[in-house]
This record gives C-alpha cells, sequence and structure tokens, in this order.
C-alpha cells in the first residue's frame, strides 16, 4: 500500500525544500524525496521566494560574486550557488560597473538549453543540425541535415529548384547513400534521378 502523503507542509519542510532546489533538484525529484506532488513542491518554492538569505550582503560576498560572473558563470548559476536572488545579483552587478553579457553570448553550447545543436522539427519531420556562419543557415544558425550532407557530398550548393529525396522513405536517415537530388517540379509521383536517369515513385 502506498504511503499516505502528508495534507500540509510544514516550515520545515519547506525550508528543505528551497534547500534542494538551489542545489539544482528538479520538482519530481523533491517531490519523491517528500512524498509529495510537485504542485506542493512548486507552492513551497513560491511561496519562499527562493530567499535564504537575509541582511545586508557583505563586500567580501559582493566582490566573490563579481569574480564568479566575470569567470563565466551565469546568474542562475551564481543565485543557485549563493542563496541570493537573481535580483540581488544582478543588482550587484550593476553597482559594480559589470556590464551584463548580451542575449547573443548564450547562443550555441552557451545556452542552458543547449542539446546537442540537433533537432527533429515536430511539423515536417526533418532533421536541423546548428551549423553557424554556414551560408546557408537560417537566422539561429540551423540547416536541414539532409541538403548539408548533400552540398557537402557535391561541393557546392544546391540550387533553388534542386530538392532532396531520402530513398528508404525516413527523413531522419541522412547517410549520403541514402539521398538522392531530384526537381523540385517532379518531387512527387514518378521522379527521375538527374544523375543515374533512374526512375522511382514518391507517394
Amino acid at each position: 500500500m502506498k504511503e499516505q502523503r502528508p495534507y500540509k507542509v510544514t516550515n520545515e519542510i519547506r525550508s528543505q525544500i528551497v534547500s534542494l532546489r538551489r542545489q539544482g533538484k528538479t520538482l519530481r525529484e523533491i517531490a519523491d524525496v517528500f512524498n509529495i506532488s510537485r504542485y506542493s513542491v512548486s507552492n513551497a518554492i513560491t511561496r519562499t521566494k527562493i530567499k535564504a538569505k537575509y541582511g545586508k550582503i557583505g563586500d567580501k560576498e559582493k566582490e566573490h560574486i563579481c569574480q564568479e560572473y566575470k569567470a563565466g558563470k551565469t546568474i542562475l548559476e551564481i543565485y543557485r550557488e549563493s542563496g541570493r536572488s537573481r535580483g540581488t545579483v544582478r543588482k550587484i552587478l550593476k553597482e559594480s560597473d559589470i556590464e551584463r553579457r548580451p542575449r547573443s553570448y548564450y547562443r550555441g553550447e552557451k545556452h542552458t538549453a543547449w542539446r546537442g545543436g540537433r533537432f527533429i522539427a515536430k511539423n515536417t519531420g526533418y532533421v536541423w543540425i546548428a551549423k553557424p556562419g554556414y551560408s546557408r543557415s537560417g537566422r539561429k544558425g540551423y540547416v536541414m541535415e539532409h541538403r548539408y550532407v548533400m552540398e557537402q557530398y557535391l561541393g557546392r550548393p544546391l540550387k533553388t529548384y534542386e530538392q532532396i529525396h531520402h530513398k528508404n522513405g525516413i527523413k531522419t536517415d541522412n547517410r549520403i547513400e541514402n539521398l538522392e537530388v531530384v526537381m523540385r517540379d517532379n518531387h512527387r509521383g514518378a521522379v527521375t534521378c538527374p544523375f543515374c536517369l533512374r526512375e522511382f515513385s514518391l507517394q
């Protein structure tokens, strides 16, 4: 029989929840520790507003926060380690005349949501890869993997009327042996490969 969850989160449990949250634990992990729901964990964090330290901040602590930021740590990382709120960290940096990094600094591998620079688009099913600086990449530095693979194989950019066909119909299989160049107007029904002249059918 499953252990019954406590009806109310006490102040002692709430302080422990805040401590675990600062250590980087997820809501699910914290909920499992205390056998409570994630909603209760979120509510406890919201009520405390993640304020563990009170009182005046000393010069040594301010200097340490500034040094950590200059060393490359983010405001989120500093706030979790120091126990101070993000607003307090920002205020210290502003008072110390330290210029905040622009949003563009956190693009790519430096972004907290970085997942290796490869994702599958939900609307099309095609794979996109990060290639910042590549001539065919979009505004965010991503290009469709199958087009990139073919362009590297051909040694030239694809023409506007050229499209890439996946022989086995699997859009995520971007091996060069599974790719063929076809004309845009013929990328449905009967298609003739412009290189081997072999005919095949697209559904």
